[in-house]
C-alpha cells in the first residue's frame, strides 16, 4: 500500500524544465517526492525528497505521526502539507 502511495505521488510532483536555446536544448528534471519515514524510535517524521535528498519538516518532539501528502516549488520556495 505505501509502494503504491509512493509511486503515484512520485509521478504527481515530478517538475521537468527545459533550458537552451534553438542550438543547444537541454533537458533538466527535478523530482520531488513528498511522504514520511518512521525514525528508529518508531515515529514519523513528515518530509520531502528533492532528488533523492532528504529534508525533514517535522520533529520527533513536533509529532509522533506526521507525513507531508502536497508539495509544490515556487522558485527556490518548497511549500508541503500534509498531517
Amino acid at each position: 500500500m505505501k509502494i503504491k502511495f509512493f509511486i503515484i505521488l512520485a509521478i504527481l510532483t515530478i517538475s521537468t524544465s527545459v533550458y537552451g536555446d534553438n542550438n543547444d536544448i537541454g533537458t533538466v528534471v527535478t523530482v520531488y517526492i513528498a511522504g514520511n519515514y518512521t525514525d528508529s524510535s518508531g515515529n514519523r517524521i513528515a518530509c520531502y525528497w528533492k532528488n533523492g535528498i532528504r529534508t525533514d519538516l517535522t520533529t520527533s518532539e513536533i509529532s509522533s505521526f506526521a507525513s507531508a501528502s502536497v508539495i509544490a516549488i515556487q522558485g527556490a520556495d518548497v511549500y508541503a502539507a500534509g498531517f
